[in-house]
């Protein structure tokens, strides 16, 4: 089990420190690490310590939660989709739509409403 949540949240530190356009390196040297010990953090290889994440919570402007994730978190959440859905331009939102309406027409992915 805390091999999943090292995994998971290496994963998450991956994909904050990609959407910053910034290197392995770059935020080692914020923390005062080796890369390779950052490196290891984001394989979900090493435990992260509770300075670090204070850090890392911090830099990426993050709350614990976020950073962290849970574990008991529901597979589907509607206002990550929401969230998701904001950031696409007009193209994407124009291909979600159409993926919406063929999922729509099929009584296998409705709800029954009556």
């Amino acid at each position: 089990m805390a091999e999943k949540i090292y995994r998971e949240l290496g994963v998450r530190i991956a994909r904050l420190r990609m959407r910053r356009g910034m290197s392995q390196s770059q935020v080692a040297g914020m923390l005062h690490i080796a890369q390779t010990t950052y490196s290891n953090y984001e394989n979900g290889s090493h435990k992260i310590p509770l300075e670090q994440l204070q850090q890392l919570a911090s830099f990426y402007d993050v709350s614990y939660d976020d950073l962290l994730g849970s574990i008991a978190k529901p597979a589907f959440d509607e206002q990550t989709m929401m969230n998701k859905l904001s950031r696409l331009n007009v193209s994407g939102k124009k291909k979600v739509m159409e993926y919406i309406e063929d999922l729509s027409a099929n009584d296998k992915y409705t709800q029954n409403m009556g």
